[in-house]
């Protein structure tokens, strides 16, 4: 078995069935806090009417752009969590600005903006095949089912957004773990960058915020 081969036996085994079944787990525990309530609610209810109302063509399209998003699922939790690696060992190793590692610079202009999305281009190229899909709908459908197709492209923008945003943290906090472990004298200094990344992502809160929500 080759270098190559090894490393992608790893990541396979990294990311196989049982860890996105995990990430899938997070997903829908954030669901149960409501964060996302409303938008799987308008997903349900939006897929159910329009599986009973399209035309079977339209149905096709429907479910290819649903699979199109799968795989762009899968995708963005395995980069998410790359990119949250690299930040930390970025952070570690950097004697001057750190702005260039941030999760902004890292991940949402990089997978999910122009032009930094363009570079990944399986996932770039499914993102323009749904929204070709979206439009080719749009066009033929009521008022009334563009809105529920509305909420089913929303749905899948909020699960991908989610899984990839967790695995950068993830990705973030293993980084730290290796770090910690060679060079545990110089670990602590990455505290304050942790703890940012945990306030970005709503993971803690400020004094400020939890008095004020203590008063009202």
């Amino acid at each position: 078995m080759t270098i190559r081969e090894t490393i992608q036996k790893i990541e396979n085994g990294c990311f196989g069935p049982e860890h996105l079944s995990a990430v899938k787990a997070a997903y829908r525990a954030a669901v149960e806090r409501g964060e996302f309530s409303t938008t799987e609610k308008d997903y349900e209810e939006g897929k159910q009417t329009l599986e009973g109302r399209l035309t079977e063509p339209q149905r096709s399209l429907l479910a290819e752009s649903e699979r199109n998003c799968e795989v762009n699922w899968t995708y963005a939790v395995k980069y998410g969590f790359s990119a949250g690696m690299f930040a930390g060992f970025q952070r570690y190793f950097a004697s001057s600005e750190k702005a260039n590692c941030t999760m902004e610079q890292l991940l949402e202009k990089s997978l999910f903006e122009a032009p930094g999305m363009e570079r990944h281009r399986e996932y770039h190229d499914r993102t323009i095949r749904c929204l070709e899909i979206s439009e080719e709908l749009e066009k033929a459908l009521t008022e009334d089912l563009r809105e529920h197709l509305i909420s089913v492209d929303c749905a899948w923008s909020e699960r991908i957004h989610f899984s990839a945003t967790h695995e950068f943290y993830l990705g973030f906090r293993v980084a730290m773990n290796i770090i910690e472990t060679v060079m545990p004298a110089t670990a602590q200094r990455l505290i304050p960058d942790t703890l940012m990344l945990e306030y970005h992502l709503g993971m803690i809160d400020s004094v400020d915020r939890m008095e004020g929500r203590r008063r009202t």
